[in-house]
């Protein structure tokens, strides 16, 4: 599960999750993004896949940092938190 602080101007949560699609094309860990738009920022989780914990994290936040490298609309977001949720 990730957090992300930006803007005070709310994101439309599909450009974030367009970007990171983006940013993984070439990797492919990426299975599937789930994001939540709310104007004290955006709540994320990314459904990564092939990868221990540490890996999944570790991915996640160079993810993040690509995705907003490629993206002029996520200039300004930062990465909060980025924590592994256990699979029940």
């Amino acid at each position: 599960m990730a957090t992300y602080i930006g803007p005070q101007s709310l994101l439309d949560h599909d450009a974030l999750v367009a970007s990171l699609q983006q940013a993984d094309r070439q990797r492919g860990g990426l299975e599937h993004a789930r994001v939540h738009a709310s104007g004290a920022g955006m709540r994320g989780v990314l459904f990564i896949s092939g990868m221990d914990s540490d890996a999944a994290r570790i991915y996640c936040r160079d993810l993040f940092e690509q995705a907003v490298l490629g993206a002029p609309e996520l200039t300004g977001w930062s990465l909060a938190h980025c924590d592994v949720l256990p699979i029940a």
